[in-house]
């Protein structure tokens, strides 16, 4: 009976080790997991800063930050002076957040892995804006208007990017590829299903910048139906189609950095 009973207890204290070991892992895990979104929540943060700008967006995103540090802590027990600060640093960032946004100038990527670096984090904005939405902290208009103004920021930045590059093409006297990135970009437009105010004087500016790059070798009235455009959409007297192209590849930029918020 000494036996079994010591034989019983043995092989409860090594399922209690198992056991402990199993949920000391599952810890460590999910430790992990918060670790990596809270990391992904500061890349957002930074996005969303340098090409949105939205106060009520960045409030709410820094609030949930706040509160996925703190369950972080929770969940770890002990928190040490690292935690302590990472959470103060979180908190001071929600309360000068007006200040920073008192001056902010939102950012057009031009370059194609800043293109593809803003996309990819804005995309994830949008994901992590829909999880802030099943737990209660953005109503379902905040999340749809939040996603609309997100996504017309990226339509707006991928057609510029093209116009810029387009751009330095034709500085370079590459008509031809100059051409096909305008082209691009107007299509881009043309085919986006989101709407915004500033779309069809886009679609009109890229028109005349194609227009520019052909006047010299085509027939103007044909070009002129094919891009709907008439006499009047041609350059100013004394202006040549470059300087045209430069003139509105300029204003197309500004009404890319617009948004109905502004």
């Amino acid at each position: 009976m000494i036996l079994v009973s010591i034989m019983v207890v043995a092989v409860w204290l090594g399922r209690r080790a198992t056991e402990k070991q199993r949920e000391e892992l599952e810890l460590r895990q999910r430790a992990r997991q918060m670790r990596q979104r809270l990391d992904e929540i500061d890349d957002i943060i930074s996005a969303l800063l340098k090409y949105d700008g939205d106060r009520a967006l960045l409030e709410s995103v820094a609030e949930f930050r706040i509160r996925q540090i703190e369950k972080r802590n929770t969940l770890m027990g002990a928190v040490d002076q690292e935690a302590q600060a990472e959470l103060a640093a979180a908190q001071s960032f929600l309360k000068s957040l007006p200040d920073l946004l008192q001056n902010h100038k939102r950012a057009l990527p031009e370059e194609e892995h800043d293109l593809n670096y803003m996309k990819k984090l804005i995309f994830k904005g949008i994901k992590l804006i829909k999880l802030m939405q099943t737990q209660g902290q953005v109503s379902d208009i905040e999340v749809r208007d939040h996603a609309q103004r997100l996504r017309e920021r990226m339509v707006k930045a991928e057609v510029n990017a093209y116009i810029q590059h387009g751009r330095t093409l034709l500085k370079e006297e590459d008509r031809i590829n100059a051409a096909a990135y305008f082209k691009h970009a107007k299509e881009i437009l043309v085919a986006t299903n989101i709407r915004f105010p500033e779309r069809t004087a886009m679609i009109k500016r890229i028109s005349k910048m194609i227009w520019g790059v052909y006047s010299t070798q085509e027939d103007e009235e044909e070009l002129d139906r094919e891009l709907g455009l008439t006499a009047e959409d041609h350059p100013d007297e004394g202006q040549t189609a470059e300087e045209m192209i430069e003139q509105e590849s300029d204003l197309l930029r500004d009404d890319a950095g617009r948004t109905e918020s502004s």
